[in-house]
């Protein structure tokens, strides 16, 4: 099992928080340190120069702001930030999603991947 990303061409436009809903309703999605783990290299996400967010680990400011992570392929490194849940979706926009969800019965209640658990619906 690994991470993989999709595209959400049917997102384009939405809001962030539209795409956070959609996913939470589709999707088992990763938590923990993805960010991390991207850009240290630890995944075999593509680096295509798209923002990839892992929606799975919202940060919310002091200001009570809630956002969602991003790693962005700098074309040689990768750099991390994240964006207001009502910043708009578009064309190059990406999702992290765990490999092989839709097969329920060959997925373990628990994966680790490099030190981080991710716990099935």
């Amino acid at each position: 099992m690994k991470l993989k990303s999709i595209a959400l061409p049917e997102m384009v436009g939405k809001t962030l928080q539209d795409v956070n809903d959609y996913l939470k309703k589709t999707y088992t999605l990763p938590t923990g340190d993805v960010i991390g783990e991207i850009c240290r290299g630890d995944t075999d996400i593509p680096k295509d120069g798209n923002n990839y967010y892992n929606f799975g680990s919202l940060v919310r400011d002091s200001a009570g702001n809630w956002y969602v992570p991003y790693a962005d392929w700098l074309g040689s490194s990768w750099s991390r930030g994240a964006d207001r849940l009502g910043s708009g979706w578009c064309s190059g926009c990406r999702a992290f999603i765990l490999d092989d969800i839709t097969t329920e019965s060959t997925l373990p209640s628990e994966l680790i991947i490099n030190g981080v658990t991710y716990v099935r619906k």
